[in-house]
């Protein structure tokens, strides 16, 4: 199945608090916000691009080529961003990345995009720690991610609890991806420096 009949989604819907600004408007040297960055990737490889956030308008002036969707449950968390996605996405599979990362690696992805779907939820796993927001996830999670929003569960690890999950291994990301740079998120403020001191402007949406 791969890319064709899988919408990409990116998750813009935090707030940003420990960084002290959207992280959706960064630019980290090559002149484009990093929603924008985001977007293209997974338009590279989706034939479907949602951008769920609890206000797009603020992202309208960034010409993007996605749909901007206004998040169901504002100020809910991702969970409540990916309960949007999957009941606004035109296909059954949905690639869905935070907008906060800024080394998303396309040959990761696509490996991603390609494997067998015997599952609900494709997550990968680095350095011991499940990476949620950069995932594939079926529309049949739906469900699930409704209950848990309803009971007051926000956390999106909660739902790999509930679903068939597939784990990609740290040995088949460090086959595409040795670094795992495009699993790096920017969370605060030590993060964000650390991406501008990297220097890796070329390296962004790597092959």
């Amino acid at each position: 199945m791969g890319a064709e009949g899988t919408s990409g989604v990116v998750l813009a819907g935090g707030g940003s608090r420990r960084l002290g600004r959207d992280k959706a408007l960064l630019d980290l040297g090559d002149g484009r916000p990093l929603l924008r960055r985001v977007v293209e990737t997974l338009a590279d490889l989706c034939d479907e691009v949602l951008v769920v956030a609890g206000r797009p308008e603020r992202y309208l002036g960034l010409g993007l080529p996605a749909r901007l969707v206004a998040d169901e449950r504002p100020g809910q968390g991702p969970l409540a961003g990916l309960e949007t996605a999957l009941r606004q996405a035109q296909h059954e599979y949905a690639l869905v990345v935070a907008c906060d990362l800024p080394f998303l690696h396309r040959g990761l992805l696509r490996h991603m995009l390609g494997l067998e779907r015997d599952y609900q939820a494709l997550v990968p796993r680095w350095q011991g720690h499940l990476h949620p927001l950069h995932a594939i996830y079926a529309r049949s999670c739906l469900p699930h991610v409704s209950a848990l929003l309803d009971s007051g569960r926000r956390q999106a690890l909660a739902l790999l609890e509930r679903v068939q999950v597939r784990v990609l291994t740290e040995e088949e990301i460090a086959a595409i991806d040795p670094e795992g740079l495009g699993l790096f998120d920017l969370d605060c403020p030590e993060d964000l420096e650390r991406a501008l001191q990297a220097g890796r402007a070329s390296r962004w949406g790597a092959e």
